[in-house]
């Protein structure tokens, strides 16, 4: 057996740079199979499965590093520039058999309790990290209830998942505004009754305006919340 040293291998990666003989060649069937039966022949080796189970913490950790250097993201940016992603302009990308496949890994993943009980810890603190952006309506209900010197707080998170446009400072009402768009998607205005119901179990009041009603007529919005107000 030979054994390649770390200095070894160093001279061998300093040596290809720039060798671009490779480079758009497609390995052959035959070759393609060898490859794809050495790789399965390794995972079958309890203790090489065991190694790279107990690895993927450290390689996680330094992709992380490495990623949060800027100079790392700056040229990761600069790469993309003038490039179309992969998939841009193009349809029936998946066939029916793969999409079914897809689908089905998913709704499996999501069978097990443990993992979607991370995965949803995971989107309620990206949910709290990320930077909210504030609709033209939004600002239009903000100005007036300002005008009328009701206190507010913006995109307050809510029983630490749920993000709400406006919670008055007494901290019992809640106002949303619903875009015409988004909230006559299907599905939206029934997800939408659901978190209604938790907050208001909750003891907290939730007053929705659409879109047209705040943009044709705000003073009468802001009208109905003072009625709440004490």
């Amino acid at each position: 057996m030979i054994f390649i040293t770390s200095k070894k291998n160093t001279k061998i990666s300093e040596k290809l740079k720039g060798n671009t003989n490779f480079k758009d060649k497609n390995h052959s069937e035959e070759s393609k199979k060898k490859i794809s039966d050495a790789i399965k022949k390794k995972w079958q080796d309890k203790n090489y499965r065991k190694k790279q189970k107990d690895s993927k913490p450290e390689q996680i950790r330094k992709v992380k590093i490495t990623l949060q250097n800027p100079e790392v993201k700056q040229k990761m940016s600069d790469a993309k520039i003038g490039k179309d992603p992969w998939n841009k302009g193009k349809t029936d990308i998946y066939s029916e058999k793969t999409k079914k496949q897809i689908s089905d890994s998913v709704k499996k993943l999501y069978d097990d309790d443990e993992y979607r009980k991370r995965n949803e810890k995971i989107l309620i603190d990206a949910r709290k990290k990320s930077q909210p952006r504030i609709s033209s309506i939004e600002i239009i209900m903000a100005k007036e209830l300002s005008n009328r010197n009701i206190s507010f707080i913006q995109q307050k998170i809510m029983l630490g998942k749920y993000r709400v446009d406006f919670l008055i400072d007494d901290d019992t009402i809640i106002i949303e505004c619903d875009g015409l768009y988004w909230h006559n998607l299907p599905g939206i205005q029934k997800k939408d009754k659901i978190r209604d119901k938790i907050l208001e179990e909750k003891g907290f009041i939730v007053l929705r305006f659409w879109e047209d009603k705040i943009r044709n007529n705000i003073s009468q919005c802001v009208d109905k919340i003072e009625e709440y107000l004490p």
